[in-house]
Parts: structure tokens; C-alpha cells; sequence
């Protein structure tokens, strides 16, 4: 699945979130109402509100920024921290190193 990007920040609308609320999967679009109520009846209602929470805590105001690394445990351990902290911006800095880790 892939989800449809917005083109420019809609700031007179309360938080901004930089996708529309479409998700992309093969030719078919979908809307997000539709995924939450196809998978809604095996989701149990403590596992609901864990995630509503989770949502409701996430931020694109502000970004982590990452240079050099180069394991993939380090990479992988950044990006989990950021997610934890309902960070969901991150930008990598690539340098010169020729020691390169491909994602």
C-alpha cells in the first residue's frame, strides 16, 4: 500500500498531516474509513484505543536528523526511538564514506 501525498502543508485546518486520506493499494484507492472498518471486527478493543492513542501523540512538527550511520542495527534502533517519541519525520544525511548501508 501506498499513500497518496499532499502537495502543500494545509495549515488552517488544526494538525497537519502530510498525506491525504487515500492509500494507494495496486489500482485500487482507498480511502482510510475503509481500511479501519475491513480490519476493524479483528482488532480487539483494547488494542483499538493503544492505537488511537499512538495517533493521537504523533507529530510532524518536529524531525530527527541522522548522519553517518552506517549499521543497519543503528539505523534500524534510531528509527524506532523516533517512532516511540511519536516523531514521524526523519531526514539521513548522507555523506562521502564509501562505506555505504543501502536501504
Amino acid at each position: 500500500m501506498k499513500m497518496e501525498r499532499r502537495s502543500v502543508p494545509d495549515n488552517g485546518r488544526g494538525r497537519w498531516f502530510p498525506y491525504l486520506d487515500l492509500c494507494r493499494a495496486g489500482s485500487i484507492l482507498l480511502a482510510s474509513r475503509e481500511v479501519i472498518e475491513a480490519l476493524e471486527p479483528c482488532i480487539m478493543n483494547a488494542r483499538k484505543e493503544r492505537i488511537l492513542r499512538a495517533v493521537e501523540n504523533r507529530s510532524y512538527s518536529v524531525s530527527l536528523v541522522v548522519e553517518g550511520l552506517m549499521d543497519f542495527g543503528n539505523v534500524s534502533a534510531t528509527f524506532r526511538s523516533a517512532d516511540a517519541l511519536g516523531i514521524q519525520s526523519v531526514h539521513v544525511i548522507s555523506g562521502g564514506n564509501k562505506k555505504v548501508l543501502l536501504l
